[in-house]
């Protein structure tokens, strides 16, 4: 399994206590767009608040990862951040604002 920047991988005990190895580099690298309200950050947000209920907050939309193993990890990763005290709030959600762009594929419209 190959892991691209921004997602790393992350142990239990990263995602628990909110370790993030490459928290410079991923900061400095959220686009701005995701500092505002979009769909992204608003399910972040949702996550990070009261949690979701994929049947219902993701309804439509499908995983990019290649393999259960990378989408595993890529929501590892997303749950470090939610985590972690190290980032103020807008750039937590910003941040998993702009990881969830990545992991997911919206739905087609019609």
């Amino acid at each position: 399994m190959t892991v691209e920047f921004p997602f790393v991988e992350v142990t239990d005990i990263d995602v628990v206590f909110g370790g993030i190895p490459n928290y410079d580099s991923v900061l400095e690298a959220c686009p701005q767009e995701f500092y505002e309200s979009n769909r992204f950050s608003s399910i972040a947000s949702k996550w990070f608040n009261i949690g979701l209920d994929p049947e219902t907050d993701l309804a439509g939309y499908a995983m990019s990862a290649k393999s259960m193993e990378e989408a595993i990890m890529q929501r590892k990763y997303v749950e470090a951040w939610l985590g972690s005290f190290r980032p103020k709030h807008q750039e937590k959600i910003a941040v998993t604002g702009w990881l969830l762009s990545l992991m997911l594929v919206e739905p087609e419209k019609t």
